[in-house]
């Protein structure tokens, strides 16, 4: 390392997350270009995504992948891609990624500081808990679902009945072993990943949320690196986001086969009954984010 400092990185995801290898595939072109190591650091060693965001835009970090959790105070509209029920399966939500809602963001948060290099994706999001098997709505009522900081899903969960509270996620496995949350909305493989099925064994599949995930860089910080730098990171782009999306799918795959295998109550309800319970949150946070001009772009495509 020829610097005499390093680069720093991060993400809110595990060490075996799809995260991981989207940050560390930027570490290695910027280590080979420039010379100067790029640290990357998974499980929120650096801190919240909050305060990763802040370190990034004060040239403290220089890289990080992260959600509309925080990203929606420099980019409201990234809430919409929140909405329940918005995307009915995976290849359409990576469609409309990379044609419309990319190319929208993009511009948007490189207007704050911040070049977002690839969106990826944070799971499709399900529904799970400890105490009974989700079949309908009304299954929902009354249970305390952990959910993001995040005012959509605090909003849809609300929506369904039960009552969401906002953690971390180091804080929720704590809270599910103690019962002061029943549940909350995960991907399959963060769900065995983070080993929640010890202690929620009912598992809805449900896809209420597919969750957006962005790898943004300091764009000030992306303007110092070499010609050279910047256009590998620009053209390795599209890999590092197919890749995840991939790594992300398989892993999810496998999550189902293990729930299995463990014997975890597994339920597929219509998910049209739960659409229609939600869709009281679409209006106010179209109206919010000023993102039914988006909305409509992605109900006229054809799918």
């Amino acid at each position: 390392m020829s610097g005499q400092y390093s680069w720093l990185a991060g993400h809110m995801g595990g060490p075996g997350n799809p995260y991981q290898r989207a940050l560390q595939t930027v570490a290695a072109i910027v280590g080979e270009c420039e010379g100067t190591e790029m640290i990357v650091s998974h499980s929120g060693t650096l801190g919240s995504e909050e305060e990763m965001l802040q370190m990034l835009l004060t040239g403290r970090q220089q890289a990080m992948v992260g959600t509309s959790a925080s990203l929606r105070r420099l980019c409201p509209e990234l809430l919409m891609c929140d909405l329940p029920f918005l995307f009915q399966s995976r290849p359409q939500f990576y469609l409309l990624s990379d044609h419309l809602l990319q190319p929208a963001y993009s511009n948007r948060l490189l207007e704050k500081g911040v070049r977002l290099l690839a969106m990826m994706e944070g799971g499709w999001r399900d529904l799970f808990n400890a105490r009974r098997p989700i079949h309908t709505p009304a299954d929902m009522g009354g249970l305390r679902m952990r959910t993001m900081d995040n005012p959509v899903h605090q909003a849809a969960i609300e929506a369904l009945g039960a009552v969401p509270v906002v953690l971390s996620t180091q804080e929720s496995y704590r809270a599910l072993q103690t019962g002061a949350i029943d549940g909350g909305d995960r991907a399959a493989y963060n769900y065995m990943d983070y080993g929640y099925q010890k202690a929620a064994p009912y598992y809805c599949k449900i896809g209420i949320f597919m969750v957006a995930s962005y790898l943004i860089l300091s764009e000030e910080w992306f303007q110092s690196l070499s010609q050279e730098t910047r256009g590998k990171l620009l053209s390795a782009a599209v890999a590092i986001a197919q890749r995840e999306r991939d790594d992300y799918c398989l892993m999810d795959g496998l999550a189902y086969e293990a729930m299995v295998r463990e014997n975890i109550t597994i339920t597929r309800p219509d998910r049209e009954a739960f659409r229609i319970k939600t869709e009281v949150v679409w209006e106010p946070f179209l109206v919010q984010t000023e993102s039914a001009g988006l909305l409509q772009q992605i109900k006229a495509w054809k799918v």
